[in-house]
């Protein structure tokens, strides 16, 4: 009989367990015997991973943040370590979240056990020299932007583009969302023009961008009161929380309702999405919603950032597309008058449906699980870890 590869994973991101989550069920529909272990979070184990640590005690925000969580880092780190050392796995998934996974590609490097990075670090933005790190210590990194697999390939990285996971998402899959339907799905009305707020899925997020996102919407309110505006909370247990938070920075009077998660429904009724920076840009791209991009940090933060990003745009939806096509405001720029003026002008001279075609385009196909999953299971058959892993002939 045939023994479990054993594979340990590494995700400590909330987007990064469900993109494992995924891969792993398609490694088992291959046909593989997983004995999967690890880093991740609640859709990783409903996937069969045995939880070393979870993510939520490893998802930070900002510099500040970091130093401040630094020993229960450090406690993580060293928990995974240990596990690589004493289970000497077959295969270490990593799925983002480079600060720690980019220490544990090394070590397991040195112990010979072969590494794959799912949704790679962000190289082409920043610290460009951990490319050199990533030919060095990975076996395989599997890209989920197109640009990012000639840019690795060029420096020397095993690389190979698998497409975006966002397009094996039913809501996604089959093209544009039914606004109509998700209008009335959330009791909305059809004739009136509808805003998404999505300040951010993170507490420190959402203290960064509410108040300006809530200003803006009371200066569009102000010129269009017809306007309706929607925002999904990141977790269902945050919605008294947001409403509280909204009336405080006075939209206790707008049109403004928060409702507990369905944040894509949102983005596929809304004419225009004002949100931060991040995945939400591509999911309202993939909605076929024009949208104003925004991102507040703490100072700290914006100082290493400004000397260290290099990159044209802080929106995905633009790095993709390669032009700016959505407007960005970035620090002291979000302001309510500002954010609300383009929110305006996006109403008025919405995106055209041909560019986000285009984005779609270069995201890939749907079947990113199932791509990356047979990538993965060639790195497997071409080690001595699986060959130690079939029965003995």
């Amino acid at each position: 009989m045939t023994r479990a590869i054993r594979v340990m994973v590494s995700a400590g991101e909330l987007s990064g367990d469900s993109h494992a989550a995924a891969l792993l069920g398609n490694l088992r529909n291959l046909g593989h015997d997983l004995e999967a272990f690890g880093l991740g979070g609640d859709g990783l184990v409903k996937a069969g991973l045995e939880l070393l640590c979870h993510q939520r005690d490893v998802s930070v925000t900002g510099v500040g943040e970091v130093f401040r969580m630094l020993p229960r880092l450090l406690r993580a780190y060293r928990s995974l370590l240990r596990a690589l050392r004493e289970r000497k796995p077959h295969l270490l998934l990593l799925v983002d979240y480079p600060g720690m996974n980019m220490r544990l590609a090394c070590h397991a490097r040195k112990m010979g056990v072969p590494v794959v990075y799912y949704v790679v670090p962000q190289v082409w933005a920043w610290r460009a020299g951990r490319a050199k790190l990533l030919a060095r210590d990975t076996a395989l990194c599997l890209c989920i932007f197109q640009f990012e697999e000639e840019f690795l390939r060029s420096r020397g990285v095993p690389t190979k583009f698998v497409g975006h996971p966002l397009l094996d998402d039913p809501w996604f899959r089959d093209g544009f969302p039914d606004g109509a339907r998700a209008r009335s799905t959330l009791a909305l009305h059809l004739e009136r023009p509808v805003v998404a707020v999505l300040p951010g899925s993170r507490k420190t997020e959402i203290e960064h961008h509410l108040k300006p996102f809530v200003g803006a919407c009371r200066w569009l309110a102000d010129r269009r009161p017809e306007t309706q505006f929607v925002l999904p909370a990141a977790q269902e247990g945050w919605r008294a929380w947001l409403t509280d938070l909204v009336r405080s920075h006075g939209g206790d009077d707008l049109d403004l309702r928060v409702v507990g998660g369905a944040s894509r429904q949102v983005l596929a009724a809304a004419d225009v999405a004002l949100t931060k920076s991040g995945t939400s840009t591509l999911e309202a791209a993939l909605s076929g919603t024009s949208m104003v991009i925004a991102y507040r940090m703490a100072a700290s933060s914006y100082w290493l950032a400004k000397r260290l990003v290099r990159v044209p745009h802080i929106g995905m939806a633009n790095i993709v597309a390669g032009k700016r096509l959505f407007p960005e405001l970035l620090q002291k720029e979000v302001t309510s008058e500002k954010l609300g003026m383009n929110l305006l002008r996006m109403l008025e001279s919405p995106v055209s449906r041909e560019s986000f075609l285009t984005i779609r385009q270069r995201l890939g196909g749907a079947g990113t699980a199932r791509r990356a999953a047979e990538e993965i299971a060639e790195v497997l058959l071409s080690t001595p870890f699986y060959q130690r892993a079939r029965p003995n002939s």
